[in-house]
């Protein structure tokens, strides 16, 4: 009885303390997605559509603010466009919304990538624009993106993983 009492209180021990802990295994996020984004760029605040159409294949619809609803921010490796209503442009991608864009996919594109840190449910390491962290659930899905060098984050919802398609910059 004795030994049967040590064994339990053995394997409780065992069983309680730090050592026996598996490290969690990073998710695969390497996919297209779309999800409802908000996201902030120092002061100012955007809403819209955020697709991952492929790797390094980009959309933002902008819902708000209310100016730029309807705007469809694309960006490819093709190059970046700017659509509103019947109107599209080429866009300089150096400042504002567009470069915005060009920031939050790099900061994905680095995480999606095999042997990036992962630790407490986030991917982190540096971009060509500076250090990210991409959040996810428990199951796996991201939920924030924050490159705080750009002073940019976004928060996800309503993710849904879609087929990959392939974006062309006319």
């Amino acid at each position: 009885m004795k030994r049967f009492i040590f064994s339990l209180s053995l394997i409780g021990a065992v069983l309680l303390s730090g050592c026996t802990a598996i490290p969690k295994k990073a998710p695969d996020i390497d996919k297209s997605f779309c999800a409802e984004a908000e996201i902030t760029v120092g002061k100012e605040s955007f809403s819209g559509k955020l697709s991952r159409i492929s790797s390094n294949s980009w959309e933002l619809e902008l819902s708000e603010p209310f100016a730029l609803g309807g705007a469809v921010i694309t960006f490819g490796e093709e190059g970046t466009k700017i659509t509103l209503g019947d109107f599209t442009a080429e866009a300089d991608i150096t400042d504002g919304t567009a470069s915005a864009l060009k920031i939050i996919a790099s900061a994905f594109e680095e995480s999606a990538k095999d042997g990036v840190t992962f630790e407490n449910n986030a991917f982190s390491g540096t971009s060509p624009f500076g250090t990210y962290t991409v959040s996810v659930s428990d199951n796996g899905i991201p939920e924030n993106i924050s490159i705080p060098e750009k002073n940019i984050s976004v928060s996800l919802s309503e993710w849904t993983e879609t087929e990959p398609e392939e974006i062309i910059v006319e």
